[in-house]
């Protein structure tokens, strides 16, 4: 009788000693599910990081085309900007010299020029592109 007192002791000693065990690989497990949870959270979110930082640097490349578009544009509009002028002048002088007056271009013609003067019945016009009476 009483090696069964010892081995009911040993056993319930074993009981308990497992019991612990599995309450601490329980603990472990749940710990791990919340940092793969977790990894997982920040994995999302760095790859909506990365898509966005993607998308802004694709809009600053563009920002900087338009920008190098933009000056070389305005650039070749201040190079061409003193002969427009002269070319005016000289409009005006020719204009004067035959006794006729300059007035923008809105008289029932269609022209494909572009700031071209067309002298059209004694009035110079100035054409700024395709114009139309309708």
């Amino acid at each position: 009788m009483f090696v069964l007192c010892v081995r009911l002791a040993l056993s319930e000693a074993e009981c308990q000693r497992l019991k612990a065990t599995l309450s601490f690989n329980e603990g472990e497990l749940q710990r791990a599910r919340d940092e793969l949870a977790g990894e997982r959270t920040q994995a999302t979110i760095d790859v909506q990081t990365k898509a966005q930082h993607a998308d802004l640097l694709r809009k600053m490349e563009q920002i900087n085309i338009l920008n190098d578009s933009n000056r070389l544009l305005r650039q070749e509009k201040d190079s061409m900007q003193p002969k427009i002028d002269a070319l005016e002048s000289e409009v005006l002088q020719s204009a004067n010299l035959y006794g006729t007056t300059v007035e923008d271009s809105s008289s029932p013609m269609i022209s494909v020029l572009w700031g071209c003067y067309v002298i059209e019945d004694g009035v110079v016009f100035f054409v700024t592109g395709v114009t139309a009476e309708i």
